[in-house]
């Protein structure tokens, strides 16, 4: 099982924070194992922490006002989320749900915040995140009408799992048909 420590350790852009950063980042950021079908982060729920997932897999989706749920993305080992809660607002704008035990990181929105102030190795790999994140979310809204359906999926896997935002360059992918559990 991977330690916390060596998780934080082999993420590329802790790597090149500089050793006082890194020290603070180590001795801040805590972790938090969630079972399969919770959901960890709710919309309208206080934004305490930024999130990265260990092992596991997170889903992240809406819930409309008639109760009906769109998942936006997938979330597997290495990936972080939720910087855009952390930066605009004080509550989360979407559900995170364990799709099977999950070990999430857990960055105190005030170490992230910290982290912006003072680190431009941390600046820079977070605008390169978010514009990587806007660029599939702009592809989903505008890009993919009358496209092949399978071509959204394909283009929003390979962007997710590429980069500075998918480290571990390792993707599983599964389908779970209904009543397989």
């Amino acid at each position: 099982m991977l330690l916390l420590e060596e998780f934080l350790l082999d993420t590329p852009w802790v790597k090149r924070l500089k050793a006082g950063h890194r020290a603070r980042l180590l001795a801040e950021t805590r972790e938090r194992t969630v079972q399969r079908g919770v959901v960890f982060c709710q919309t309208g729920q206080r934004v305490e922490y930024w999130k990265g997932v260990i092992e596991g897999l997170v889903k992240v989706s809406v819930v409309s006002a008639e109760g009906r749920t769109s998942t936006l993305t997938g979330l597997a080992n290495g990936a972080w989320f939720g910087e855009g809660p952390v930066l605009r607002a004080k509550t989360w704008d979407f559900d995170g749900v364990a799709m099977r035990e999950t070990r999430i990181a857990l960055v105190p929105r005030a170490t992230f915040e910290w982290l912006m102030d003072v680190s431009p190795e941390f600046n820079r790999w977070l605008n390169t995140s978010l514009s990587l994140k806007q660029s599939v979310w702009s592809w989903l809204k505008h890009g993919w009408h009358g496209a092949w359906h399978g071509c959204s999926t394909l283009f929003c896997t390979r962007t997710l799992a590429r980069g500075s935002n998918f480290p571990s360059r390792r993707l599983v992918i599964w389908q779970v048909f209904p009543g397989s559990g």
